[in-house]
């Protein structure tokens, strides 16, 4: 998210031009984050998610327009309206959703002046629905209500381990497998060897018929050892690959996105 946050700061040199119609934007455009702040917006955001997945939307919204203090990421304005949205404040879903389409791009204002149309018409019935209320005797209060799925947040990408990381494991086995059969073959040898072999003064003597098995042990060895050094590097290579692989996968775990008409604006966490 701390990337996605830092993109998002760009928006507010926008803001200098739009400051006076958008409340709250000008100050982002005339002072970057902090690196601090960055961090505690972070926090914010991963409060305002959890709280919108355990249904306390209302904490959930200032927890998202918090994080847009902060950072001034448009994500968080989004979300805060999304969270109004879901607790029955319209006015205040409408306002977030007009900051945040005030410097949205254009190619997302049709559905944003559609989303605005459906908050502006849930508030009129809720309004028309208060009057009643309040003219008729008390009666059971309403359903509670339901999140649906086409609202709720979807789940997290599921982490993944890219093909290099993979590909250095694959080396790491394959160099052992291969140092483990050099190694058994060169001992093989040597030994089949050694019987027809004598130790003098010099170097070891060895008859014509176990000459060429003597011989050929020696390489073998030596492959094996390079065999299983390969296989070491390549081990060292894959844990190292894998802990970042993990690393970036759970910082791009916590990014937001936002995504646009025709496919509608969802909150993603």
């Amino acid at each position: 998210m701390r990337r996605a946050l830092q993109r998002r700061v760009v928006a507010g040199a926008i803001a200098l031009a739009v400051g006076a119609v958008v409340p709250g934007t000008q100050a982002h455009a005339a002072v970057k984050p902090t690196n601090a702040e960055l961090e505690r917006a972070e926090e914010l955001y991963d409060n305002g998610r959890a709280l919108f997945a355990e249904g306390s939307y209302d904490a959930a919204s200032t927890a998202f327009e918090r994080a847009y203090g902060l950072s001034g990421n448009l994500d968080m304005l989004y979300n805060a309206a999304l969270a109004y949205d879901r607790a029955g404040r319209f006015d205040e879903a409408i306002d977030a959703l007009d900051r945040y389409r005030a410097l949205a791009p254009a190619a997302e204002r049709a559905a944003l002046d559609e989303r605005k149309r459906s908050l502006q018409t849930r508030r009129d019935k809720q309004r028309q629905d208060a009057e009643t209320t309040a003219a008729e005797p008390e009666g059971p209060p309403p359903p509670p209500v339901v999140a649906t799925p086409a609202d709720a947040p979807p789940p997290r990408s599921p982490r993944r381990v890219r093909p290099p990381t993979w590909t250095m494991l694959g080396v790491g086995v394959a160099g052992a497998v291969v140092g483990t059969v050099l190694g058994a073959t060169s001992l093989a040898r040597s030994r089949s060897a050694r019987p027809g072999c004598t130790d003098g003064a010099g170097p070891l003597l060895c008859g014509d018929d176990v000459a060429d098995a003597a011989r050929s042990s020696r390489p073998l060895a030596i492959g094996a050892d390079v065999a299983f050094a390969i296989a070491g590097a390549g081990a060292i290579a894959f844990v190292a690959l894998l802990a970042l692989d993990l690393r970036r996968a759970r910082r791009a775990g916590a990014s937001t996105a936002i995504t646009a008409a025709p496919r509608g604006l969802s909150l993603a966490f």
